[in-house]
C-alpha cells in the first residue's frame, strides 16, 4: 500500500504498530479508508478557502457599505441644509407677504377716513359755515333783523364746532396712556348713541387693564370702532352686542348684530374686515366670522399672547 493518508499512517502506527503487521485481507478496507481521509482534506480545504473567500467579501461589503453610509449622511445633510434655507426663505415670503397686506390695509383705511374728513368738511361743515356767512353778510347790510341773523349765525358756527370736534374724535387715537380702555369705549359708545337709533348692549367692566400694553388697548379700541363702522354702513341691525371679556389664556372680543348678514365664504373681506385681521395678526391674534345671509354677523376676535411677545413682534 503506497502513497496512504499521513493522519491514516499515524493512526496505524498508534494503534496497529505499523501497517505492515495488518493482514492483506484488510488491504481493501484500508484503502477505501485511505480515499475517504483524503476526500475529507481536500472537502475541509475547499471549505477553509470558501471561508477565506467569504471572508474577505465580507469585508469588502461592509467597507462598501460604510462609504454608501457616508453618502447618504452627506445628502442628508445637505438636504437638510437646503431645505432649511427654503423653509427660512417662504416664512421671509410669507412675513414680507403679510406685512404688505398690513401696509396695504393701514394706506387703505388712511385713504378712507381722508374721504371722509374731505366729505364731511365739504357737504357739511362747509354748508354750515356758508350758510353762517350769508347769515352774516345780510345782518351788515339790514339792520331790522341784523340781532337775529347774528343769533342765528353763532347757532351754525356752534354746530360746525361740535361736528369738528367729533370728526376730531373719531380720527384720533384716544390717549389711553392716561384713559381706560373701558372709558374711552363708553365716551365712543356715549357719542353714537347721540346721533344713531342703533341699541348697544355692552359687557365690558370686569375687564382688568392692569399691566395691559397701550397699543393692544388701543387695537381693541379701533377694532370695536371698525366693526360698529362696517355694522352701520352694512348690517342694517337694530341691536349691537358688545363683549369683551379676560381669561387665563388671553382678552376675547365679541361682536354681534341682527343684521342682514352675508356668507363668509362667498363674500371677500371689505377694507373694514381687512382692517381687522391686520390689527390681530399684529398681536398674534385670531379672527373668527361667523355669519350667514338674514341671520346677522358675529365677530370674534382672540388675542392668545401675553403683552410681552406682543411688544417684541411690533418691535421687530
Amino acid at each position: 500500500m503506497q502513497n496512504l493518508n499521513k493522519l491514516l499512517l499515524r493512526q496505524a502506527q498508534k494503534y496497529l504498530g505499523g501497517l505492515d503487521k495488518v493482514p492483506e485481507n484488510y488491504y481493501a478496507f484500508i484503502e477505501a479508508v485511505n480515499e475517504s481521509y483524503n476526500h475529507y482534506e481536500k472537502d475541509h480545504r475547499l471549505l477553509e478557502r470558501s471561508i477565506e473567500l467569504s471572508s474577505a467579501e465580507m469585508i469588502e461589503l461592509n467597507e462598501q457599505l460604510r462609504n454608501e453610509t457616508k453618502e447618504l449622511k452627506k445628502a442628508h445633510e445637505e438636504l437638510s441644509i437646503t431645505e432649511t434655507i427654503r423653509l427660512e426663505k417662504r416664512l421671509d415670503e410669507e412675513k414680507i407677504k403679510k406685512l404688505q397686506e398690513i401696509t396695504e390695509a393701514v394706506i387703505a383705511v388712511q385713504e378712507r377716513e381722508r374721504s371722509h374728513l374731505g366729505a364731511e368738511l365739504h357737504d357739511n361743515i362747509n354748508q354750515v359755515l356758508a350758510t353762517s356767512m350769508l347769515f352774516i353778510d345780510t345782518a351788515i347790510h339790514n339792520e331790522d333783523i341784523r340781532l337775529n341773523l347774528i343769533k342765528d349765525s353763532k347757532k351754525f358756527i356752534n354746530s360746525a364746532i361740535q361736528e369738528i370736534r367729533y370728526l376730531s374724535k373719531s380720527l384720533l387715537p384716544p390717549s389711553l396712556s392716561q384713559n381706560s380702555l373701558v372709558s374711552a369705549l363708553n365716551d365712543m359708545i356715549k357719542n353714537i348713541k347721540q346721533v344713531d337709533t342703533l341699541q348697544i348692549i355692552t359687557d365690558w367692566e370686569n375687564i382688568d387693564e392692569t399691566g395691559m400694553d397701550e397699543k393692544l388697548k388701543l387695537a381693541i379700541f379701533r377694532i370695536i370702532q371698525e366693526q360698529l363702522n362696517n355694522i352701520f354702513k352694512h348690517a342694517n341691525a337694530k341691536t349691537v352686542i358688545i363683549e369683551l371679556s379676560q381669561h387665563n389664556e388671553g382678552i376675547q372680543l365679541c361682536v354681534k348684530d341682527d343684521g342682514v348678514g352675508f356668507d363668509p365664504l362667498q363674500k371677500s373681506k371689505g377694507i373694514g374686515l381687512q382692517n381687522i385681521v391686520s390689527r390681530t395678526n399684529l398681536f398674534n391674534g385670531e379672527v373668527i366670522i361667523n355669519s350667514k345671509p338674514g341671520a346677522g354677523c358675529e365677530l370674534i376676535v382672540a388675542f392668545h399672547k401675553q403683552v410681552e411677545s406682543i411688544q417684541q413682534k411690533i418691535a421687530s
